[in-house]
Order: C-alpha cells, then structure tokens, then sequence
C-alpha cells in the first residue's frame, strides 16, 4: 500500500511541474487533493493567495473525466480558463452573455471532445439544456469556487448556490469540493448542510500571513501617509478607493507627486480597464487604483502593499483586499487609512446597505417599466443594464438601485451578473420573403443584409456573434455606418441586434410578480440587516482597536482561536513600547524559558499564562521566536533553540 502511495504522490508532484512549473505543493494542498481522490466530499479553507484552485485542478488531471467548476464571477471564469488554456489544459466557461448555440457547442465539446474543466455559473445548472448534457459527459468532481456565496451568513450570498445541492443528485458518486478563503465557521457549517455533504472532509489552513504587516493610521492628510508607504515599500501596490470618481483624481495626484498610476473602475471602458490593468500587471504602472471592482482573480504576485482610503463594509472583504499583497511571501503591507469622517461614513453607508420598502417597490417598478416586462411573464435571456443611465432616467439614486437590485436577487426576482464583456450579436427575425421585399424598397440595406445572410450560419435561429469593424471592411463602410444600419433593421423588426456591451446582465428567471403583489419576507430583510449592521460593527471595531494584534483580530473573526502576535503590526509595536521595562521583560523571560526546559512544550500549556495576562505573555513568546530564544512548529509546540 504504502509503495502505491508513494506512486500517487509522485504522479501528482509530476503533474504539479508538468503544467504549473512548481516543484513541490504548499501546505494542505496534497492532502486537500489525496481527499478528493479518495472520492470523500471536501471544503478547502485557504487564504487568498493560498493556492485553491491547484486543489481542484491537479486532482482532475489525475482522474478521467471533465471537472464541472462552479464559480460566481465571469471574470474569474474567464481569468481561470485562460490560465490553464496557456498551460495547455482543455477548458470552457460557459456565461450569460452567450447564445444558446454557442452554448450548445460548448456542450458538445465537453461531452464529446477533450475538455477537462467546464466552467459554469450557479444559474446555468438546473436549465433543461445542460443536465440533458450532464447525462452524457464523464464527470470526475464537482468544485464549488467562492462557496461562502452559498451561505446567507457570509458576505456575498447568491441565491443560486442553495440549488446546487439538486443538482449533485444528478450526480450522485462524484465527489464534490468547496473552496473559499473567507469563511466564518457558522459559513462553514452552512456550506456543509446547503450542499448536502455527509460528514465532509475540512481542511483548514492557518489565516495567519506571517508576511504580511497590518497597519491602521489614523490620518488626515493619507496622500503624504500614501506616498511614504510607496517609497518604503519600494514595489507596485494597489489603492483601493470608495468611488469610481476617487480613482480618477487619486491617480492624478499620485502621477503629479511623481509615481506612475493608472485608474481602474467599474464604469470604465472594457477597452480601458484591460490596458490600465495590463499595465500594472506588467510593471510600466506602479500602482493601481480602484474601487472593489478590481482584483479578483488577478494573479499578481509581486505586490508590496495594499493600501485603502475609506473603510470596506466588511472584514471580509477587508481581508480578500488586502491579501493580494504579498502572494509571492516576500515583505508586504496592508495599510487602511482612516479618519473620524471615514467612520462616520461607514455608519452612514452600513445603515443604507438594505433598502427600506418604498425603496425597493420604487426600483422594482422603474425597471418592469425600463424592460417593458408584463405581469407573470419572464426574461430568460440575460440584457445588458447600465444601472447609472437607469438611475438618471427615473430620478433615483444609483447606490440606492444597486443595493435594492442586491435585495430583489437575493429574492430570486431578478438575477444580476457582475460586469462582463459582450460581443456583439444578431438574430434574423424576418423570413426570406419578408426580406426579399425590404431590400426592393429600401435598396441601400441590400449589400448588409446579403453579407449577414452569407456569412452567418444559424442566424435565423439564434443570436450569433458579429463584428462590426470586420462588416464595415469587407463593405468598404465605418463601423458606425454598420452599427446605424443594424439599428435601422432592428426597428423594422427584421432582426434583433444586441450590441457589444461591458455593462452587468440582468434577467427575470421567474414569471414577475407585479408591484402590488410584490412580497417581500420582512423576517427575511430584518435579518438580513441585522447581519450586515454585525459586519459593519466588527470593520469598526477592528479600526478602533488598539489593544489586539491586528493579525490576531482578523483571524479570530474567521475562527481562528490559536494565533501569536505578529509583532509588527501598528498595535504591536505600540504595545511593546509600553512593555520596554527591560527588567519586567528579562523577569517573564526567564519564566517561560524554565517552563519550556529542555524538552519543550505547547503553547497553550504554559502555565504562566494562569497567572499572568495571557497578552502580555503572548507577546513575548513572539518577541523570543524573532530574537532566536525559542522556536515553535505548526502544532504551537515551542522549544529553546539552545536546548537549556
């Protein structure tokens, strides 16, 4: 058995370097992956950074079959597939923004050619056409990427996610992993129970950065605080910041102070976001600034510092920011800058994160009135919605729209995607005949629409993908002249034309209710508040704070009970220049080297720690571990490394 074993693990260390290039797995992975090989259901805790997806992708590698990815946002679809296409690894996402025959060749694909990982949102698995297909592919696991969003106690619920559990019974002997990096343990349990595991396996890993420095400043000057952290860090960084107008004028200050950054926000131009990120990415940018709309699924690992003006809504998504620092191990920062009126903001925008009925009932009836969308009917096809111009057009607040669009989805009324890229897409809707007779009156539409009826297969069935630019050069016209004329058809409702978008989709899968029959579960809402007024005040407390080590805080929140003092965060340093009596350290010092003795101890056992405050004898363990006194391993077991 154990000569078996060992060929197991040298196979998957052979594929480790064969497609990823490293030579050996980081901490869990292996066994994260010996897990699912053994076709046991898996939940994975790894910190950003922490290398999840090898713990879904390297096992597939290892099986026969195609791996169904199930994952929240396109863009980290798309960043996946891409990633293992340049690795020479078969993948597909599958999103709303395609047609039912590019979906339906996809599928194909995956059923009957040598895809290994099919990438799917939540909402696409119960839709008749994909377990009509689920029947005939050779599934070897079920992953469940950002698996928090099945829970309505973590920070990013989608209701999507509580039907993936009928779904596995499509799949009843594939084993299936959830993986996330931001879970609290009742998010845990919740993610256990929601997908119907049986006694699953849960692997953990330590939230702890040992890399990474927390810092809070309070400041009201944070350009001058910014710049100095850019110069100490001496590398590229990211700055988040609370409003896509922030963005703009934060990166010109920073390009006037001398340091180059670019703008990245969700408003932007698809063309715009990917070169601002490409140069960062590549270093011809040394900093980014954005609003949370950046970052995900971005693989960057050389970033020094992570810095925020303004306050997150959340530890969690504090804690997701702020690791894109430093996932490469080297020295980073996470500093948030704050003041009195950032704290007085975040109490304003935590009150405002649920809408009040009127607000949503207002929202809801302006957008059945933008789609033209009658009573019990349904929108199956996803549409671009530019939530701004529909704010404009109704005289509404766009923050306000946002959060009751959030509240109708997390009612299963509507359904919203994050922002994407769309092509362009056309549909003949006209028989031959009726086109034959358009064209005779109206002869200057004669070269389009032989073009389209030439060169696209299936237009007469489905919205097929189209390019304007490539249009307009084989007809020798701009691509403006074409997209006019396409418009034109379409308002002789000879064809449907939906133009190239990066706007978020938005769809009614269920027959919509009308707006006196709207119910809303206030039981549901004021719970839902109540979980985001609990977010809010533990972002706050974290800011405040000046006791805790800010390391220490932050895991606790996610569970952690067990973790050191980093001794470097801003609290640390504070605190150890309260304790610099030379006399009271050597005393203490002296305590825990007679308890550790030659054979050493765990942590937990000290019994120093019943007699005096455990923080002040935390933080001189740690003071002893980076002096070079004392040593301790990943079970907390601590031993003098002179051995006296």
């Amino acid at each position: 058995m154990s000569s078996r074993l060992s060929e197991v693990e040298k196979n998957l260390e052979g594929i480790l370097k064969q497609y990823w290039g490293h030579q050996s797995f980081r901490p869990l992975q292996e066994t994260i992956i010996q897990s699912v090989l053994d076709g046991k259901d898996t939940i994975a805790l790894l910190p950003t950074g922490g290398g999840k997806s090898i713990c879904f992708q390297v096992p597939t590698m290892a099986m026969d079959g195609v791996c169904l990815v199930v994952s929240p946002l396109i863009a980290l679809m798309e960043d996946q597939v891409k990633g293992l296409r340049k690795r020479g690894i078969s993948a597909l996402a599958i999103n709303s923004g395609m047609s039912k025959t590019e979906i339906d060749v996809a599928l194909d694909n995956a059923v009957y050619g040598d895809i290994k990982f099919l990438y799917l949102s939540p909402e696409r698995l119960l839709t008749d056409i994909l377990k009509a297909r689920v029947a005939k592919m050779k599934i070897c696991l079920l992953a469940i990427d950002e698996a928090h969003c099945i829970s309505e106690w973590g920070h990013d619920f989608r209701p999507a996610y509580r039907r993936i559990s009928e779904f596995k019974e499509l799949l009843p002997s594939v084993p299936t992993i959830a993986l996330t990096a931001t879970a609290t343990p009742p998010v845990v349990a919740d993610i256990g129970d929601m997908l119907g595991m049986t006694e699953p396996a849960v692997f953990q890993k330590s939230f702890t950065r040992q890399n990474l420095t927390y810092v809070v400043q309070e400041e009201e000057n944070k350009l001058q605080r910014l710049l100095k952290l850019i110069q100490y860090s001496n590398g590229s960084g990211m700055l988040y910041v609370q409003t896509r107008r922030d963005t703009i004028t934060k990166a010109k200050e920073l390009r006037a102070a001398g340091v180059s950054a670019v703008a990245y926000h969700g408003g932007m131009a698809y063309k715009d976001r990917v070169e601002a990120q490409d140069l960062w990415i590549r270093g011809r940018a040394q900093v980014m600034v954005a609003t949370n709309a950046f970052g995900m699924g971005i693989d960057k690992p050389d970033v020094r510092f992570v810095a925020h003006i303004g306050i997150p809504l959340s530890i969690e998504a504090y804690f997701q920011e702020a690791g894109r620092a430093g996932r490469d191990g080297q020295k980073a920062y996470a500093v948030l800058f704050s003041s009195s009126a950032d704290l007085s903001d975040l109490e304003r925008k935590g009150a405002e994160l649920v809408p009040d009925n009127e607000t949503i009932t207002q929202t809801y009836r302006a957008l059945t009135n933008h789609f033209q969308l009658a009573m019990g009917s349904s929108m199956d096809q996803p549409k671009p919605f530019d939530i701004s111009a529909f704010s404009s057009k109704y005289g509404l607040n766009a923050g306000r729209v946002y959060k009751s669009l959030k509240v109708l989805e997390k009612e299963e009324i509507i359904y919203l995607s994050e922002s994407f890229f769309s092509p362009s897409k056309i549909q003949v809707l006209a028989g031959s005949k009726d086109l034959y007779s358009f064209e005779v009156a109206h002869p200057k539409y004669e070269k389009l629409i032989h073009f389209i009826l030439r060169s696209y297969d299936g237009v007469f069935d489905q919205l097929v993908r189209i390019n304007e630019n490539n249009i307009g050069a084989k007809l020798n016209a701009s691509a403006s002249a074409v997209k006019e004329q396409l418009r034109a058809l379409e308002q002789f409702r000879l064809i449907r034309y939906q133009e190239s978008s990066d706007l978020p989709f938005i769809s009614f899968p269920n027959d919509r209710p009308g707006v006196s029959d709207l119910k809303l579960d206030q039981g549901h809402l004021k719970a839902y508040r109540q979980l985001q007024e609990s977010k809010v005040r533990a972002i706050r407390e974290y800011v405040e704070n000046d006791v805790v080590c800010r390391s220490v805080q932050l895991v606790e929140y996610f569970g952690e009970k067990d973790a050191l003092p980093c001794g470097k965060c801003d609290v640390c340093i504070a605190y150890k220049g309260k304790q610099n009596n030379q006399e009271t350290l050597d005393r203490m010092n002296n305590l825990i080297r007679e308890e550790v003795g030659p054979y050493g101890i765990h942590l937990h056992q000290l019994s120093i720690l019943k007699t005096k405050p455990t923080q002040e004898v935390l933080y001189t363990v740690r003071w002893m571990i980076d002096d070079g006194t004392l040593t301790m391993d990943d079970l907390q077991f601590i031993r003098l490394t002179d051995g006296q």
